[in-house]
C-alpha cells in the first residue's frame, strides 16, 4: 500500500514537504518514504534540536535529552496518539507536543507558554492551539538552527501540513490569522519575518505600554 501511495503521488510527496535547507530534509527517495511514514524525515532532526535547546533552557526535566532513546520514545508515543490517522495522511510536527511532552515540561517550561494557552481564542480553537505549540517549539531552537530554520510563516506552514492535497495558501492564511491575534495580545513579537514568544517580564512591559494613556501637557 505504501508503495502505491508513493508511486501515485511521488511529485506531491517530494514537493509538499520540502524545506529550503539540507539540515532538515524532506522526502527525496522512495526509501525515505518507507523509513519515515507517517512522519516526515526532517521531523526527527527537528524534535532532537528542540529537546536539546529545551534542556539548555531548563524547559524539560533532566531525563529528556536529544538522544536516540528520547527520540524513539516521543515518536512511539506520538504514533499511538495519532492512531486514527488515515493511510496517506501525515503526522504534523505539533503532534510531538503531546501528553508525554507536556508531562516532561518543568514549571519554567510551562510558564513560558501558559500565557498563550490561557487566551480564550486559543482555548476555543484547536487550530490556534496547534500553531502555538509548533511556534513554541521552533522559536526556541538553538541560534545556529534559527538561522537556517527560522520560525517564520513559511516553515510553520510546512510543519502543520497533514495532507498531500493540502491547500498551502489556505493553511498559510489560517496560520497568519492566529499569529496576528497573538501579536495583538502581546504574546509574541515579530523580528525579520520570524516570530518569538515574549517572556513573562516582557509581556508585562508590553501590556503596560499598550494600556498606557497618552497625556498631553
Amino acid at each position: 500500500e505504501l508503495s502505491k501511495i508513493y508511486n501515485a503521488n511521488k511529485d506531491a510527496i517530494e514537493n509538499q514537504f520540502k524545506i529550503r535547507h539540507d539540515m532538515y530534509k524532506g522526502f527525496n527517495t522512495e526509501d525515505d518514504f518507507f523509513l519515515s511514514y507517517p512522519f516526515v524525515p526532517y521531523q526527527f532532526k527537528l524534535i532532537s534540536d528542540v529537546f536539546q535547546q529545551f534542556q539548555n533552557l531548563q524547559y524539560v526535566i533532566t531525563e529528556v535529552k536529544a538522544t536516540e532513546r528520547s527520540i524513539l520514545g516521543i515518536t512511539h508515543h506520538t504514533t499511538k496518539e495519532q492512531s486514527g490517522l488515515e493511510l496517506g495522511q501525515f503526522i504534523p510536527f505539533d503532534a510531538f507536543y503531546n501528553k508525554q511532552f507536556q508531562q516532561n515540561l518543568t514549571i519554567r517550561g510551562r510558564r513560558a507558554i501558559e500565557n498563550a494557552f490561557n487566551l480564550s481564542f486559543v482555548k476555543n480553537d484547536g487550530f490556534a492551539e496547534r500553531v502555538v505549540k509548533t511556534l513554541f517549539m521552533i522559536s526556541n531552537l538553538p541560534e545556529t538552527s534559527k538561522k537556517t530554520f527560522p520560525s517564520n510563516l513559511e516553515n510553520l506552514t510546512v510543519l502543520l501540513m497533514q495532507d498531500l492535497d493540502q491547500n498551502k495558501l489556505g493553511l498559510q492564511n489560517k496560520i497568519s490569522d492566529v499569529l496576528t491575534k497573538l501579536l495583538e495580545e502581546s504574546i509574541i513579537r515579530e523580528e525579520k519575518g520570524a516570530y518569538f514568544f515574549f517572556n513573562e517580564d516582557e509581556i508585562n512591559v508590553q501590556t503596560l505600554i499598550k494600556n498606557k494613556t497618552l497625556t498631553l501637557f
